[in-house]
């Protein structure tokens, strides 16, 4: 049985690469103060650039897919325990039970409700 992260480091060298490069691009624009909103859009130009460079190469999306899926993934770990603790905290807050009873009811009510096809 073969190591996925070392099979997924063999076969990603130039995304890897490329990524890396475009982390400390953006490390080192943060270290010069360059406000976020320009950072997300220099992101974004790079990234764009950064697909028209793999597919003009015709590079296996699967080969470069790996960093996008770790990315997808460390974005989605902490979106479960924040929603979580959001419900937890506004249930806590509320001072009148009338008020929980209606959010309880119109909740439950969406969550019945059956999805139909439009």
């Amino acid at each position: 049985m073969e190591n996925n992260l070392i099979t997924a480091f063999q076969t990603n060298g130039v995304s890897l690469a490329v990524s890396l490069a475009v982390i400390g691009l953006l490390y080192a624009l943060g270290r010069r103060r360059l406000g976020f909103g320009y950072r997300v859009l220099i992101a974004l130009g790079l990234g764009l650039a950064a697909g028209i460079f793999f597919n003009s190469y015709k590079f296996d999306f699967k080969r470069v897919s790996t960093i996008g899926s770790i990315y997808v993934n460390l974005v989605r770990m902490p979106v479960i325990p924040l929603v979580v603790v959001l419900v937890i905290n506004s249930i806590t807050t509320l001072t009148n039970l009338g008020h929980l009873r209606k959010i309880g009811v119109k909740t439950i009510s969406i969550f019945l409700r059956p999805v139909s096809p439009r």
